[in-house]
């Protein structure tokens, strides 16, 4: 029986922390940016960094790739 099943009754459970707003999605030897993720994204993700909406903007605009699942461009505004 691990600690979890041991709670008191009626102790309440933190709930998980809030997903980051935006990841970036990198390889994992070289740390090359990939793909950028708004943070929700439901696909598993390899290698994460979490990123500013400012820093997704720009590595949206210099050619890393948006996710196209959860297309991070349309929520900031650059992909119609």
């Amino acid at each position: 029986m691990d600690q979890r099943s041991r709670a008191a009754p009626g102790c309440p459970r933190r709930p998980p922390p809030p997903p980051p707003d935006w990841v970036l999605e990198h390889s994992g030897k070289d740390k090359t940016p990939m793909y950028v993720h708004a943070g929700p994204c439901n696909t598993r993700l390899r290698t994460r960094q979490v990123i500013t909406a400012q820093e997704a903007r720009r590595l949206i605009t210099d050619g890393v790739r948006a996710c196209v699942l959860c297309r991070p461009g349309t929520e900031l505004g650059i992909i119609g």
